[in-house]
């Protein structure tokens, strides 16, 4: 018996001029994955986070999330428990859980995958085409937060408090 396959893999180096960086508020990401290539199954983001820029506290009512550390330290909250993340750390985030992060290190970067896809959409909406990854060469964030979190509802996403206060 054989399984008809669905999707196409999609199997691609992120080195180089294949990633497509995006400067959203400041913070830098590249979408590795889209949903559109999977069928709207799955998205991967890789942002690199940079400490005090941290988004509001938030909920996903039909995504959920993994974000894997790639570098840096973090201190997550998940419906108000907090861990501490360095490199390798796993967390998953539950559709309907609140949940944000601030960055106890740097440099810091995410691997945040979504299912299903969609996500991403929202990142790329409010971000523009990145020049830099060198944070000294960026210019300054605009004022208020993550950029994304404005298309909150559309992208379901809802707005639940302040961002996550650094534990150190």
């Amino acid at each position: 018996m054989s399984i008809e396959m669905l999707v196409s893999p999609v199997v691609r180096s992120m080195s180089g001029e294949n990633a497509r960086w995006y400067d959203l508020s400041g913070q830098p990401l590249a979408v590795l994955l889209h949903g559109e290539e999977t069928d709207g199954r799955i998205a991967a983001v890789e942002v690199v986070e940079t400490r005090g820029k941290h988004p509001p506290r938030h909920v996903h009512h039909r995504h959920d999330e993994l974000h894997y550390v790639l570098e840096g330290e973090f201190t997550f909250e998940v419906d108000g428990r907090r861990s501490f993340a360095p490199a390798g750390t796993l967390v998953f985030v539950p559709r309907g859980a609140e949940h944000g992060w601030a960055v106890e290190r740097e440099p810091a970067r995410l691997l945040v995958v979504c299912t299903p896809g969609g996500l991403e959409d929202g990142f790329l909406e409010t971000s523009q085409p990145a020049w830099s990854l060198d944070p000294a060469t960026r210019p300054a964030p605009p004022t208020g937060g993550a950029g994304c979190l404005h298309l909150a509802e559309r992208f379901d996403s809802e707005v639940t408090g302040p961002p996550v206060e650094p534990a150190r």
